[in-house]
């Protein structure tokens, strides 16, 4: 599979980028969101833990009542998978939206 841990992100970002194009074109929001959890996925592989709680976020908000929705709710619900010295490189997060990341990660209550 392209997301396994020793793919690079470029790989993992083509397939996805695929897959979300081919769901798009055909109106399969549940494919279009699978493809949101396997970039979120492949992200936290990279160490780019903000980005994947980013990108599993933007998959529900696609369809918040799709059953997709409970697998990438799982992605933005599982902080404490994080290790503290976790950093995102880069990566803003967007003020306005909760964290429950226990103190000494990425995040804090007050993002």
């Amino acid at each position: 599979m392209a997301v396994n841990a020793s793919a690079r992100f470029d790989v993992v970002d083509a397939y996805c980028t695929e897959a979300e194009t081919l769901a798009r074109e055909v109106g399969e929001v549940s494919m279009e969101m699978w493809a949101s959890g396997t970039r979120s996925l492949g992200l936290y592989y990279h160490k780019r833990y903000l980005e994947a709680d980013d990108a599993a976020a933007a998959g529900v908000a696609l369809a918040p009542d799709n059953a997709q929705a409970i697998r990438l709710l799982s992605s933005t619900a599982a902080p404490v998978r994080w290790p503290a010295s976790a950093t995102a490189v880069g990566s803003s997060r967007p003020s306005g939206r909760p964290s429950s990341c226990p103190s000494g990660n990425p995040r804090s209550p007050t993002d």
